[in-house]
């Protein structure tokens, strides 16, 4: 295990992971924030590298509609980046890495892409976009590799876009969103949209020598999966 990850692991006071192990122990409610940093993808890391699409995608579906079941309002609209969720194709998100400079690899047995090497042209390090099975963009997450400020000032920038394309924020996480409050090692701040068929999750982490990280998180359900619940 890298040092810095169990750094901040111990930070997180996991005196159960070597009981349970590690991705165990980031299922769990204080270990949860961890576990998107364990992999960067929608969906339990576990799953993805045995199922086939239609499985990735079911278990994808029916987590987020257990984590909108209290969402009463409809988003605006479905945006993720400069994507737009449910309507976005995988050529879209090829397209758009390529214009960056990036590379893009299948993954989760062809499910989805992930998408590395953007050049200057975007504040973006690392981008995994997960398609369903028609090839439509419905769950998009993206890093930012960025230090204290500028990773601020970016998140503020995307909060502000998602408020006047999907409406208001709708849950704050973890420490102010201010300089001084991210300093501590594995300090972290985050924001969400919930909507009925929408979600969108701004974070910013402190991981210490390695720097400050932000991370977007989109997710959408197609209206005849809102309903099945």
């Amino acid at each position: 295990m890298r040092p810095w990850l169990k750094r901040a692991l111990a930070a997180a006071s996991v005196t159960s992971l070597l009981g349970v192990g590690l991705v165990g122990f980031a299922h769990t409610k204080a270990g949860r924030p961890l576990l998107g940093w364990l992999k960067g993808a929608p969906g339990c890391p576990v799953l993805e590298g045995k199922a086939d699409p239609a499985a990735i995608e079911a278990y994808r579906t029916r987590t987020l509609r257990t984590n909108l079941a209290e969402a009463s309002h409809e988003a605006r609209l479905t945006p993720a980046l400069s994507f737009s969720l449910g309507k976005s194709t995988r050529a879209d998100v090829s397209r758009f890495a390529s214009r960056h400079g990036a590379s893009c690899n299948d993954e989760a047995n062809g499910a989805a892409l992930r998408c590395t090497g953007f050049g200057d042209s975007t504040e973006l390090s690392d981008l995994y976009a997960q398609f369903d099975l028609q090839g439509h963009l419905v769950a998009l997450d993206g890093f930012s590799d960025l230090n204290a400020e500028a990773g601020l000032d970016y998140l503020k920038q995307r909060e502000q876009a998602l408020v006047a394309s999907v409406g208001p924020v709708t849950k704050t996480t973890g420490v102010a969103p201010v300089t001084k409050e991210l300093q501590a090692p594995y300090a972290r701040s985050g924001i969400e949209f919930e909507y009925k068929r929408y979600s969108a999750k701004l974070s910013i982490m402190n991981f210490g020598k390695r720097g400050t990280r932000v991370r977007e998180q989109y997710q959408w359900l197609a209206p005849a999966e809102l309903a099945a619940r």
